[in-house]
Order: C-alpha cells, then structure tokens, then sequence
C-alpha cells in the first residue's frame, strides 16, 4: 500500500496562481502585500515587506481577458 504524504497530494499540483486581494495596513492605509491563490484552492498572504499587525484584504476586481474590454 502506498503512503499519501499528506493533504496536498489529494488536492493536486500547484500548476498556477492568481492574485485575489490586495493586503492593506489598518493603520496607514498603504498597500503591504497581496493574497494569491492556487488552482488547487489553497490561498497564502505575501507580504511586499514586513508583516503587519492589523490589515484588511481588499478584493480584486476580475479582470477580463481581453485587454479594455468591460462588461
């Protein structure tokens, strides 16, 4: 019988990633990272310097594929 190595080998390969959110500091207002997530549905917080404390994600708006056209 073969050993699963745990709960990302039932999810899938982590083939690409889409930013989701953008991470921003309570206090100051200012742009401190950003919220990504795999097409496995797992999602990490990058931090553009060092952590914060206190922030809020900001959702991003979804991008059409094709450049300039809106909806």
């Amino acid at each position: 019988m073969e050993k699963q190595r745990g709960a990302k080998a039932t999810r899938g390969k982590r083939l690409f990633v889409r930013a989701i959110a953008e991470i921003i500091d309570t206090k100051t207002g200012e742009l401190v990272g950003a919220q990504y997530q795999w097409n496995t549905g797992e999602r990490r917080l990058e931090w553009f310097g060092g952590k914060v404390a206190h922030y809020r994600l900001r959702p991003l708006e979804e991008q059409d594929t094709v450049a300039g056209s809106r909806h």
